[in-house]
């Protein structure tokens, strides 16, 4: 088998597509090409050749994930989407979520404890319904997310007359009227009923 062709990516100059008797055959990074001393015309181990192709593309997926995580941090799930989008293989996928989660750049309950914290203590008046669904639909362990909202210190109570109090001022209507508006919109928010209850009981809800 002959390499007839080394030519550079167009969306990656560090990796180059490898074709063997004129069709494409893998792609390797410039460190293996340099170190395997490959060049155009000279005949190859095929079997050789892939096995290098793959820790190539371990590479390859490897700095894509720090990227991803550079940019913001992650969920073991949504990371998986991510590489999985890129078309990169199972086992390559799990080697690179096995590295990150070694070197601590990939973990999910050290997520779910910093997005939970990040979220408490702002004016955005959520609870811990909203939350757990924003943490699920990240792919997260029910049971952790359970746990550290538990824990938290989220004062549904104050969250939720925050919210009431911006939201009366837009309401029209007569007392009762607002009163069942602004039922309907806390319940809609996430808060329980006994929230609910207890915020329109102590709010100041004039004509």
């Amino acid at each position: 088998m002959k390499i007839t062709a080394i030519t550079p990516q167009k969306r990656n100059k560090l990796f180059y597509n490898i074709h063997i008797d004129h069709e494409y055959f893998c792609s390797l990074d410039d460190e293996t090409i340099y170190y395997m001393k490959l060049e155009e015309g000279m005949e190859v181990d095929t079997e050789l050749l892939m096995k290098a192709s793959d820790e190539s593309c371990y590479k390859k997926a490897l700095n894509y994930a720090l990227n991803m995580l550079a940019k913001s941090y992650k969920t073991k799930y949504e990371l998986t989407k991510k590489l999985k989008e890129k078309e990169y293989k199972e086992n390559t996928i799990k080697l690179v979520l096995e590295r990150l989660t070694e070197l601590g750049y990939l973990n999910d309950e050290q997520y779910i404890e910093t997005f939970i914290r990040s979220k408490q203590d702002t004016s955005q008046g959520l609870n811990k319904k909203t939350l757990y669904n924003k943490l699920i639909q990240k792919g997260v362990d029910k049971e952790l997310v359970l746990q550290n909202l538990e824990n938290s210190e989220i004062d549904e109570y104050k969250n939720a007359l925050l919210v009431a109090e911006k939201k009366l001022r837009s309401l029209k209507g007569s007392g009762r009227e607002k009163k069942a508006k602004l039922y309907a919109f806390l319940l809609y928010k996430g808060f329980d009923y006994e929230i609910c209850s207890k915020v329109l009981n102590n709010i100041d809800i004039t004509e």
